[in-house]
């Protein structure tokens, strides 16, 4: 069986132990911070989650790993202590021109997301 160490136990970590669980790879999660759900502590998952920004201006080689962790961070925040304090209220890309913002756009759409420019 394959033994994997995850170093983080942030949201990005987590969902990397989830899909190597999912595959029967035996996982160990690392995390050197205590269990600290204060909103205002300067924790990456807590702070950057929120910033979570798949699409680009660039095309994502990444795009449904990122999209997946979005969505499982997105469904946590429910259950969490910080919860409340969580709004999604969308995102913004900045883009250099009309053609770079409908890219974008039409990115987000065939991802099943929604989008405007």
């Amino acid at each position: 069986m394959t033994h994997v160490i995850i170093v983080g136990a942030g949201i990005v970590g987590l969902m990397c132990a989830r899909r190597l669980i999912h595959q029967s790879v035996r996982v160990t999660l690392l995390e050197a911070e205590p269990e600290d759900f204060h909103v205002f502590r300067p924790a990456a998952s807590q702070a950057a989650a929120g910033m979570l920004a798949p699409f680009d201006i660039e095309d994502n080689a990444y795009l449904d790993a990122t999209l997946a962790a979005f969505d499982l961070w997105k469904e946590s925040v429910e259950r969490a202590p910080w919860g409340a304090h969580v709004r999604f209220g969308g995102g913004l890309i900045g883009a250099a021109s009309e053609a770079d913002a409908a890219a974008v756009q039409a990115r987000a759409m065939v991802a099943g997301r929604k989008a405007r420019h």
